[in-house]
Parts: C-alpha cells; structure tokens; sequence
C-alpha cells in the first residue's frame, strides 16, 4: 500500500514537471490556500490532472492553480495565508495562483466572489489580482465583490479601499474605483464610475453570506481556522482596516434567540402603592337575598 502511494506521488511529480517545465518545485508542492468554510458541493481540479474534478473538502489545501467549481446552492470561503479571504458565490468558477511577496492572481472565469485583503500582512510590493475574461483589478488592502457576467461582463464594487481596474491588455485605460463605488468593464470598454449608498451593501453581499447550518461551531472548524490563522487574519483587518461592519455584513449570520415570554404585569390600586389582586383571582361576593315587600304596607298620599 505504501509502495502504491508512491508510485502514484511520484507519477503526479513527473506530469507537472512535463506539463510545466518552467514551473519550479516549490511552487508546485506549495499550498496557497485552505477552504475554511464549504457549504453545499464544489469540485477541484488539480493543476497535475487537470480534466479529472475531484469533490471539495473542508480544510482541503489548495494547490497552485487548482480550479474551484461550486455547485447551485453552494459557496467556499478560502483563507489565503493569513492575508486575504475569499467567498465564492453558486456557480461560479476561479483559480488562485500565489506567489510570496511578489503577486497572487485570483482567475474568476464565471460566477461572482467577495476578496477582503489585509494590508499589514502583506510585503512591500506584494499585490493581490482579481483576474476576468476581460479585465484585472489590482487591489492592496481592501474589500471588495467582483463578478463575471454570462455574457462575460466585468461588474466590481469596492466596499472598502480602493482598486485600479483596466481591461486586460489595456493598463493605460486604467480607472481608481474608490469604497462605495462601482464600475462595469463590457469588452475593452470601461464604464462610468458610479456611486452607491453603504445601505446597497447588505444587498450587494447577499449571495456571498452562507446561511447557518447549525447553533453552535463544531470544534473541528474552530481547531482549523485556529491553526490557519483566520481569526489573526480578520482581527487585524479589523483593526487596520477599519472594516467591522463590511466583516459583520460578509459574516456568517448567528442562529437568534428564543426571546423569553414577558411577564404580566399586576394592575396597582388606585392610592395604595402596592399592587392590587388580578380581577379574575377574586373571590366574587355572595348576591344578598331581595327582601319580601310588606302586604299593604303603603303609605297613602296627602
């Protein structure tokens, strides 16, 4: 069984060192990712068999350019280092390449995701990409949602930061797209920079937040995003960033609690400071016996 194992490590060493001469070692054996959160189905696709998908697994290790499909009703959450958090929506489609302290590049091919970037935790000139069919945002320190279209539209709001955005080959039709603004890229062509209000936000998000799948966090899940670093990562995106309420919004909402039933409260007597007895507690009076009128008793009129 260990020989097989083997056999089998070393024939996936020899198809990236076929398929990717230039692709060194350590970037090939190097994770740049771990899925912290999975609801629903997704699939991956490793960089060394790329046509075979292979379920997606919470706190799988994501390699360099393996590709993530999600499934209707699903999204990901994959913690890159302790520097960025990315949500990908249902039907959606995206690879990640890392590289340390120089770029990552997040390929969305289709589908929509959120990407929260940490700046302290990021390396002089180190940057982080979005990358579309048809355009590249480049981003350092913020949060923001992209999505790709089906009629492959580049749709990008910046909730937190700012971002330079461009059609891909075209660096000199660049735009700054600053928090609480929106811009569309259709082809080559970039569109006008529009505004919207911080009240869009929870609507901008809604189908990047995993709805709760139960009242308490297994300690599986706390044990992972312990060792990963996640709660480090967002605490100080947190404090850096000034992004509490973009965390809290892109969070996954808590089950409420049973509000308790309120207590009646007794009716005070009119004057006495204390509470007087409930009206339907009291004893009701026993009805007096009317009296037998007198036989010719009347008095006469004068």
């Amino acid at each position: 069984m260990r020989r097989s194992g083997l056999h089998k490590f070393m024939a996936i060493l020899l198809l990236l060192l076929v398929l990717w001469p230039s692709l060194s070692w350590a970037e090939a054996l190097r994770g740049v990712g771990t899925v912290v959160t999975l609801m629903g189905q997704a699939t991956v696709a490793r960089a060394a068999l790329p046509q075979q998908s292979l379920p997606l697994k919470f706190r799988d290790e994501l390699f360099y350019r393996d590709r993530i499909s999600t499934q209707e009703r699903s999204i990901v959450r994959v913690l890159m280092g302790d520097k960025a958090l990315v949500t990908v929506r249902e039907l959606s489609e995206l690879t990640i390449t890392d590289e340390p302290s120089r770029s990552s590049i997040v390929d969305l091919a289709i589908g929509k995701l959120s990407l929260a970037v940490t700046r302290s935790r990021m390396s002089p000139g180190e940057t982080i990409a979005v990358r579309t069919p048809n355009a590249i945002v480049g981003i350092r320190g913020t949060v923001l949602v992209v999505e790709v279209t089906p009629a492959l539209t580049t749709e990008v709001y910046v909730l937190k930061g700012s971002v330079k955005v461009y059609p891909i080959d075209v660096p000199t039709a660049a735009v700054i797209v600053n928090a609480f603004q929106s811009v569309t890229v259709t082809g080559i062509e970039v569109g006008r920079i529009r505004s919207f209000p911080p009240s869009a936000v929870e609507q901008i998000v809604k189908d990047l937040k995993p709805q709760p799948q139960h009242t308490e966090t297994p300690d599986e899940t706390k044990e992972a995003v312990k060792e990963k670093g996640q709660a480090s990562a967002l605490t100080h995106a947190d404090q850096d960033e000034g992004l509490p309420a973009i965390a809290a919004t892109l969070a996954t909402p808590a089950t409420p609690a049973t509000p308790a039933t309120p207590a009646t409260p007794a009716t005070p007597a009119p004057g006495s400071g204390l509470p007087a007895t409930p009206a339907d507690s009291a004893i009701p009076a026993t009805p007096a016996t009317p009296a037998t009128p007198a036989q010719g008793g009347g008095h006469s009129k004068k």
